[in-house]
């Protein structure tokens, strides 16, 4: 059977990763995420990792860089002369301390999907990180319960399309804005009974098109 992509970036990190960890974060890896997404990308993401060592963080890095493959050319110069040249080592470390920080593997998929989002899209850094932030602080099956707006404006603490652990918690981690109560009515097969109303808010947009 012929592997994927990612099982032959995989192969790669174990046939190269030491097993020594070191302290300081190396030049390579930073400038590397600070051009990301570039031409060649994994070239020199593995010549970066040999000497970072850290293979959950190296991992978390391949995760995040596979998402940001192929993109158009035109829209990645233009991001990068707007929010990276001239601040390269800061806005490289950021990014490496976000997907450091992350607890779930399957988060820096998404953060890498997020970067092609505000890329493609053309916005700001600043919204990158905030999202990210927010990606971060959320349980990550709670984040695939931003699905449940796709076709709805609206949705209750009480509702048959998610559970209300998961929509508090998309409130209270940044996606949701409160849109005030909704009453309740004695249908049976109506969507929405009673309780707190939520909606997406701007960061919630994002997540619903990148989860």
């Amino acid at each position: 059977m012929k592997k994927s992509k990612k099982e032959l970036y995989q192969d790669e990190l174990d046939s190269i990763l030491q097993p020594q960890i070191i302290l300081d974060l190396n030049t390579d890896l930073v400038d590397c995420i600070s051009g990301v997404p570039i031409a060649g990308f994994i070239t020199k993401v593995f010549k970066a990792i040999k000497n970072f060592g850290d293979y959950n963080m190296a991992n978390k890095l391949v995760n995040f860089l596979i998402e940001t493959e192929n993109m158009d050319d035109k829209k990645i110069d233009k991001f990068l002369k707007k929010n990276v040249i001239g601040k390269e080592q800061n806005v490289g470390m950021r990014i490496i301390e976000i997907l450091n920080r992350l607890n779930q593997n399957e988060k820096a998929t998404l953060i890498g999907k997020l970067y092609r989002y505000i890329v493609e899209n053309e916005l700001d850094i600043v919204v990158f990180f905030k999202v990210s932030h927010l990606i971060d602080a959320t349980f990550y099956d709670d984040l695939k319960g931003i699905l449940a707006f796709r076709d709805k404006k609206q949705l209750t603490t009480n509702n048959k399309f998610i559970d209300t652990e998961t929509i508090e918690s998309l409130f209270q981690n940044g996606f949701l804005t409160d849109c005030g109560f909704r009453g309740g009515t004695w249908n049976a097969n109506e969507d929405e009974d009673s309780g707190t109303s939520f909606c997406l808010n701007k960061y919630g947009e994002i997540l619903i098109r990148i989860v």
